[in-house]
């Protein structure tokens, strides 16, 4: 049995399709010390909860968006399955606008599907380290975090739920890693280990990490419309 399979046990031989049980074997730091010594921790811990917002009142969810508006047409597989359409015997020569719409709108759905996955999977990794921190201040910082991962997830689904239709399930490649990176090894730092994972996950678009709600008329890296942003909302961090 390799690593990965030993991580993706699950707990139970009869369980919701819909979970996934993962056993990451993490040690557990439970402290009697709340004395808050470390001022930098403070600072941040401070900073981020000053800086919260909510996916609910602080989004305009009623924003139209029109799934053909933000296709992105110059994709690498956008322009691979056009030239592949060009060419002679191709299976797809006879396709017209109307395929390669519906392609580049599950194309995105897709795509923005991973990132909902991968945002969990960076509210586990933020809520690992809550748990294996030996600091007080360090806990407290790293919950706010995983508040952070939270809320993404959570637009991300909403999002796609309620403008583009559908979510897809967790692609192979992605749920190695999520599945795979969750299980530390034997010597190696909680919070390193965590926060690698967490990059991991979200690679595929460095802009996500952002806190910050994008306006449907802003460039992203995802090509996606997000519902605007009240006026009247706190910075986010």
């Amino acid at each position: 049995m390799t690593d990965i399979d030993d991580a993706t046990r699950t707990t139970t031989d009869d369980v919701d399709e819909t979970i996934r049980y993962v056993q990451d074997h993490a040690p557990k730091a439970f402290l009697w010390n709340y004395e808050r010594d470390r001022p930098q921790l403070v600072k941040l811990y401070n900073k981020a909860m000053a800086s919260q917002w909510s996916s609910v009142t602080d989004l305009d969810w009623s924003t139209d968006v029109d799934p053909e508006e933000i296709i992105d047409w110059e994709s690498p597989l956008m322009t691979i399955v056009r030239s592949a359409a060009a060419l002679p015997g191709s299976p797809i020569a006879a396709w017209g606008d109307k395929e390669f719409t519906a392609l580049g709108i599950e194309s995105l759905k897709a795509q923005l599907s991973q990132f909902v996955h991968g945002e969990q999977g960076a509210m586990l990794a933020a809520a690992k380290i809550v748990e294996t921190v030996p600091w007080i201040d360090a806990k407290y910082y790293a919950a706010t975090q995983a508040m952070d991962e939270a809320r993404h997830t959570e637009v991300f689904h909403r999002y796609l739920d309620e403008k583009l239709g559908e979510v897809y399930e967790m692609n192979p490649s992605l749920q190695g890693q999520v599945f795979g990176l969750s299980k530390i090894p034997v010597g190696t730092s909680p919070t390193s280990a965590c926060r690698s994972s967490s990059r991991a996950w979200r690679s595929p678009c460095p802009a996500i990490c952002s806190d910050a709600p994008r306006s449907p008329s802003s460039p992203s890296c995802c090509a996606t419309s997000w519902p605007t942003r009240r006026a009247t909302s706190r910075s986010a961090s």
